[in-house]
């Protein structure tokens, strides 16, 4: 099996991100927009340094998951928050 390089996995996951535009959340009740910050969150930290490049492919491989699950389970944290 042949393994992607840390820049194919960013080209790949910037790709897909991208194409998201925006998605509807009901826990924040609004759009969520998907831009070049918060990709470029993945790749920093807050201070603008990069992340290492362990924990950069951690955020980048869960991107598609923490998606399908904060959409899912919106209802639920709606339910919790009152």
């Amino acid at each position: 099996m042949v393994q992607k390089s840390f820049e194919d996995i960013i080209i790949e996951r910037r790709k897909w991100y991208y194409s998201l535009n925006s998605v509807h959340c009901k826990y924040l009740r609004e759009p969520v927009k998907f831009n070049s910050h918060g990709f470029r969150h993945t790749l920093r930290d807050g201070r603008g340094h990069y992340r290492r490049i362990n924990d950069a492919l951690m955020r980048l491989n869960l991107l598609i998951l923490l998606l399908q699950l904060s959409i899912y389970y919106s209802n639920t944290l709606l339910a919790l928050k009152v």
